[in-house]
């Protein structure tokens, strides 16, 4: 599988460095020529006076010139150098970044007449930004940290299980974890759609939006005396490989858990209630796990 992480950072670091090297040249240019001739802007000097302080600092382009190197400038080529070291706090600069450039173009649309170049950046800054968010999320998800030496209480007691479906990885390190705390059997949903990558989101977006079983490999739950299963939400629903498991194992069950897993800071009764009438069984208990970005952030018990 495609890492998306590689193909988001490098669209990324394609538009730090057009920002920056940009704002580098543009700020050189007005300490070259502080009255702006050298950029064609001697014109919009006048336009300053609508900015506090304009007697002091905007008397030429001096100002405007280290503005421009220190917000737009430096910024985009140190979150690029970082971006390429494979260091994610350079993403998060380049959020930053994508922030103040927006703000900086507000500042001109503000006191300039409109033109081509500024609306042409502040819908660069908002690209920048997603790209910058993307990345960051993919360099989390890739980068979760699963060893299996962590886990060397799993398999002792055969009559338990842990099942799961993990789209990412965030499941999964859930499901270990409980299986390793149990010393159960972990078992792995495997589905025979698409589910890898950024095709696989939207593929399986479209399976969780009809509420579509999803066929996976054969899985009897009938031998294990206790099953603890995990799922991630899918359109706030359980996922489609889930839903299969459990109408599959409908009345082989009778001692249940779930983990529910997800992004929003929601319960999702709603999916503990469906996997009980999917399973015709009540489950003992249910807890729900907030992820985001690599991290684990909430968990809680469902009470239903």
């Amino acid at each position: 599988m495609k890492s998306r992480y590689n193909i988001a950072s490098k669209l990324l670091i394609f538009f730090n460095l057009f920002i920056g090297l940009g704002a580098v040249y543009g700020s050189t240019m007005m300490f070259l020529a502080p009255d702006g001739h050298l950029l064609r802007m001697e014109a919009l000097l006048p336009y300053f006076e609508a900015l506090p302080l304009h007697e002091y600092l905007y008397q030429d382009y001096i100002f405007p010139g280290i503005a421009l190197l220190l917000i737009n400038g430096i910024p985009n080529l140190v979150s690029s150098y970082f971006i390429i070291k494979k260091k994610n706090c350079g993403n998060i600069i380049s959020m930053v970044s994508g922030v103040l450039l927006n703000l900086w173009i507000i500042i001109q649309l503000v006191i300039f007449p409109s033109n081509f170049l500024s609306n042409t950046y502040f819908i660069f800054s908002f690209i920048q930004f997603f790209l910058a968010f993307m990345t960051f999320a993919f360099y989390s998800q890739e980068h979760i940290i699963f060893d299996l030496n962590n886990y060397k209480n799993l398999n002792k007691n055969p009559k338990k299980a842990v099942v799961f479906f993990s789209r990412v990885g965030y499941t999964k390190l859930l499901a270990y974890e409980e299986a390793n705390k149990q010393g159960a059997t972990i078992i792995e949903v495997k589905a025979k759609e698409r589910t890898e990558g950024t095709l696989g989101f939207w593929w399986c977006g479209r399976f969780a939006m009809h509420h579509w079983p999803m066929e996976i490999e054969k899985i009897d739950l009938s031998t294990f005396d206790s099953v603890t299963i995990c799922t991630p939400i899918w359109v706030f629903a359980i996922s489609s490989p889930i839903r299969k498991l459990c109408i599959d194992n409908k009345n082989k069950v009778k001692n249940v858990s779930y983990i529910i897993n997800h992004f929003n800071p929601l319960l999702y009764k709603s999916a503990v209630k469906e996997m009980d009438e999917l399973l015709s069984t009540k489950h003992k208990n249910a807890t729900s796990v907030t992820s985001r970005i690599g991290r684990v952030r909430r968990i809680k018990n469902i009470l239903i």
